[in-house]
């Protein structure tokens, strides 16, 4: 049986960002992961569904204490993934599609032009 929505998986980020620019095909990206295609128009941004969330946690063992190398980790992750919010809560009012409008703006030498 033929599947109604075929799909493509790679390992490499660079090629998904090659096939969905040279053809009509779309992914799941991280904004950060498109901002260069983004700015130069060659991508719009369709959604952001606020299911699409990256959910980790840190496990230790019961009963025993952090290292301070896995303490400097945790830290180091906590901060990492709040540069990246922030970041990415930027790039979301610079990139996100007008409500209503249904497509996203296509920046143009500096300016946003609706298509």
């Amino acid at each position: 049986m033929a599947r109604a929505f075929p799909s493509v998986e790679c390992n490499s980020l660079t090629a998904v960002t090659r096939i969905v620019a040279g053809s009509s095909a779309i992914t799941a990206f991280t904004l950060q992961g498109v901002f260069s295609e983004l700015e130069r128009g060659m991508f719009a941004l369709l959604s952001r569904e606020p299911w699409l969330t990256v959910r980790y946690g840190v496990v230790v063992l019961k009963g025993h204490p952090l290292s301070s190398a896995a303490m400097r980790l945790r830290e180091f992750v906590i901060e990492a993934e709040h540069t990246v919010s922030v970041e990415e809560m930027q790039l979301l009012k610079r990139w996100r599609p007008a409500r209503g409008r249904g497509r996203s703006p296509v920046r143009r030498e500096g300016r946003a032009v609706r298509q």
